[in-house]
Parts: structure tokens; sequence; C-alpha cells
């Protein structure tokens, strides 16, 4: 079960990079839009439509976000609970998180296949909705195996057994499981 841990951390790593470049790549056109349209009098032509596209971008990093546990959760009260409780109740909010992530992938292929068949796309730059509907569906994707991985985890810690690491991004939260 070594490997497994090593592929999901490259895997979600890769997309977290791509989500930091897609990010960066919006505030630096925002700002060059902004600072084109002030001073010179001409913004920059499809920069709102260039924005909106690598705004899909930023989903690529539901992944990391989930191994990481940075979603949003009611720390206070899990932490209060009792071990089996804790486990249990974080294995259901699992289960519902990987169905609801599975609805959105199918519906977004559903919809990419749509878009592309009706030749949806953005107007100025002319260029398909679908390729970034798929994006989006990778990043639950994403999302979907980190969930399902986070999921294994908790049914171990409620079995008593450690969880497994995935190197640099769960080691301490795996530590801090091994000593409760």
């Amino acid at each position: 079960m070594k490997t497994i841990p090593k592929i999901l951390q490259i895997i979600a790593r890769f997309l977290s990079y791509f989500s930091i470049i897609s990010t960066a790549v919006m505030v630096l056109l925002s700002v060059a839009d902004v600072l084109a349209r002030n001073l010179f009098g001409h913004p920059i032509t499809g920069a709102t439509e260039i924005v909106q596209i690598f705004n899909v971008g930023t989903i690529l990093a539901m992944g990391m976000g989930c191994l990481t546990n940075q979603n949003v959760s009611v720390d206070f009260v899990m932490d209060a609970m009792p071990r089996v409780p804790k486990h249990t109740v974080q294995i259901i909010v699992n289960l519902i998180s990987i169905c609801i992530f599975g609805i959105i992938i199918w519906r977004s292929v559903l919809t990419a296949l749509d878009y592309s068949s009706k030749g949806y796309g953005y107007t100025l730059l002319n260029i398909p909705y679908w390729p970034f509907v798929i994006v989006v569906a990778i990043g639950f994707l994403g999302g979907l195996i980190a969930t399902i991985f986070m999921t294994i985890n908790e049914a171990r810690a409620l079995r008593g057994e450690a969880p497994y690491k995935v190197k640099g991004i769960m080691e301490e939260k795996a530590k801090g499981e091994v000593r409760k």
C-alpha cells in the first residue's frame, strides 16, 4: 500500500501546481488589464474571458485540499468527540462527499459532451467551453480519489490501526492520530 500514497501525492501536487499557476495568471492578467485600461485607455481584449477560463483551474487543488484536511470543518465539535464516534461521523461525511463528487463528475462529463455537440463557447475568443468543464471534472476526480483515501484512513483509525501516510502532506495528522 506504500505505492498508492506515493502516486496520490504526485498527482495531487501536480494538479495543485496547475491550480497555483492558474491563480497567478488570473491575478497578473487582471492587474495588467486594469493598468492598460487606466493608463492607456485600452483594456486587454478578452481579458475577462481569459480570467474566467483560468478560474476553472483553481478547482484542480481540490485533491490536495482533501489530503491536507484544509476543507471546511467544525474542528471544535469533532475534537470533543470520543474516538469511535468521531471516526464514524467522519466516514459517513466522507461517503456522502464521495457520492456528491461522483455526481458532479458524472454531470460535468455529460455537460462537456452537450457543450461539445452544440458548439457552445466563448464568443470573443472563439474557444469552446467543453475542455474547461472537463477540467472541473478532473478537479473533482482528484477530490474523489483523495476522499476515498481519507475514508480508508478513517476506517483504519476506527479499528485502532495507524493511518497510511502521504509523505510531506499527512505526516503530522498521522502522528497525531497514532498518539490518541
